[in-house]
């Protein structure tokens, strides 16, 4: 229905603006190609006799990501050079691991195009995140124009230079990252670090000085900061708190403004981004400036999955999914005019208590959605809901889905399909970062 608005709407636009978008869509086409050349090259470089010039290549298509990963495996399988397959299968074992856990990064060569044609082409290596909210906000044929010339760059990186560019604000949501248009404030504007696959942003720092006279003229001095700190889209997050640990903070005139306090702030993770607030020491004779600002955050991510999909939802009863030495099931998925009710039970061996508590955990941010048949999700209006079970160590509960709620999107279809995705393997990240130059109060 989108596609066939687009089109109509376009019938009478003036010859002029036809030209420019088939221009861009061109330039666009023809950035893609340049970056398949350059794979080509790289991949015929990890057989150079020079060691530097081979290492260069690995480094730069471990790089460029998945959107390799199918040349690379057509090249392994082409290849008699047994320097060049053992680099070849590094360097596919390396992207399997960062397309999970790493840093998505970007290739792109565009110039004044479309903004909705700069989104499609990112989403194309980065799978699709980007989300223009509302999606009708810009007609393709009469959006801003952006220019985006980068090589390998994160994913985060990237996107901050889209929303300088178009100014549009970010917010992440469990769909994605959304794109809205803005007035050039907020996260996606303010001063900010990009670590592998996480942004950090500095949302404010504050001073405040009080005398509190019922207190004998007590004097306090409360200073410190507020971070943000977001991980890509892919990234899985696990229940639990992340953690912020500063490891060095100190203005332009070589204070150390570090607190113990500091040492570590955390945060209750599940939702798609951390807050922080971080408490410094004010010193006599201050800066005007946090010349440099170093830290380390780490979270819990899962790293494998099974992934499980059910396409009859009517007949889905007491389907069984085996998760480590855990059962569990779909009871059944009930429709009552436009809701939708999963109900769930997860059984753990009797008598494993640590097992028992890492299935409350899973199924409390159970990664389970209902889509149509576009692949839209119908939000949650409720739950998990736990109810008591008969057996020891098992859990019972629902989930309930609402295609009468809305984000502001189009509402979404009938539910056709169950997506579950179940962690199976879970890793500690520590991504390290700094700031520089933060004015201070």
């Amino acid at each position: 229905m989108n596609r066939a608005s687009c089109t109509n709407d376009s019938l009478d636009v003036k010859p002029l603006v036809l030209l420019t978008l088939f221009a861009a869509a061109a330039l666009v086409v023809a950035a893609e190609g340049r970056q398949t050349d350059s794979t080509e090259a790289r991949i015929v470089a990890l057989a150079d006799e020079s060691f530097s010039r081979r290492q260069a290549a690995q480094r730069e298509l471990i790089e460029s990501g998945p959107v390799v990963a199918d040349r690379l495996k057509a090249a392994l399988a082409e290849s008699r050079d047994e320097e060049q397959r053992s680099s070849i299968e590094l360097i596919l074992k390396r992207i399997a691991e960062d397309s999970v856990l790493g840093p998505t990064r970007i290739t792109l060569d565009i110039t004044d195009a479309p903004i909705t044609d700069a989104i499609a082409a990112i989403n194309r290596q980065a799978g699709k995140h980007l989300l223009l909210f509302p999606s009708e906000v810009w007609p393709r044929e009469s959006g801003p124009m952006v220019t985006l010339r980068v090589d390998r760059q994160p994913l985060w990186r990237v996107v901050r230079e889209l929303c300088s560019q178009a100014n549009l604000e970010l917010t992440p949501t469990d769909d994605g990252i959304r794109l809205t248009p803005g007035c050039g404030a907020g996260i996606a504007h303010g001063p900010a670090t990009v670590a592998g696959p996480v942004m950090v942003v500095a949302s404010r720092i504050y001073h405040q000085r009080s005398i509190e006279f019922s207190q004998g003229n007590l004097r306090n001095s409360e200073f410190g900061l507020s971070l943000i700190a977001m991980a890509e889209p892919k990234i899985k997050l696990m229940p639990g708190a992340a953690a912020l640990r500063l490891t060095e903070v100190v203005d332009d005139r070589g204070n150390s403004l570090l607190s113990e306090l500091a040492a570590n702030e955390t945060y209750g993770g599940g939702s798609p981004y951390w807050t922080f607030n971080a408490r410094l020491c004010y010193p006599a004779e201050a800066g005007t400036k946090i010349a440099k600002l170093a830290g380390t955050l780490s979270f819990v991510a899962a790293s494998a999955f099974n992934t499980v999909e059910l396409t009859d939802l009517p007949a889905a009863q007491n389907v069984a999914i085996q998760s480590g030495q855990s059962r569990l099931i779909v009871r059944r998925i009930t429709q009552t005019g436009e809701r939708y009710d999963v109900s769930l039970s997860a059984i753990a061996p009797p008598g494993d208590t640590a097992e028992f508590n890492r299935l409350q955990q899973l199924l409390y941010s159970a990664e389970l959605r209902l889509l149509d048949d576009k692949g839209q999700s119908i939000l949650r209006s409720n739950g998990p809901n736990f109810v008591a079970a008969d057996a020891p160590n098992a859990l019972e509960l629902s989930i309930t889905f609402d295609r009468n709620l809305s984000d502001g999107r189009p509402a979404p279809g009938k539910a056709t399909r169950l997506l579950w995705q179940i962690p199976t393997e879970t890793r500690t990240i520590e991504v390290p970062f700094e700031m520089t130059n933060l004015p201070m109060p």
